[in-house]
């Protein structure tokens, strides 16, 4: 069950990560902006990876969103 959960967060976070880096000009840019490890935000944006909280907050300031917008439809 935790690992059916878990891959549904994933799911949303990757959905709603990408609608959000449209309104930017680029991955890299959003990248550069956050001061986070492009590698590591593919992960978020594939779905293969969770942002730790700290990170989460720091994208959710960046686009000026609450972080239940990551898990919403």
């Amino acid at each position: 069950m935790k690992q059916r959960k878990n891959s549904w967060c994933a799911a949303r976070v990757r959905e709603n990560l990408r609608l959000l880096c449209k309104t930017r000009p680029s991955i890299a840019s959003v990248c550069r902006d956050l001061d986070l490890n492009r590698v590591q935000f593919n992960r978020y944006m594939s779905g293969h990876s969770f942002p730790k909280p700290n990170v989460l907050q720091q994208i959710c300031d960046y686009f000026l969103v609450d972080s239940r917008i990551y898990l919403e439809p």
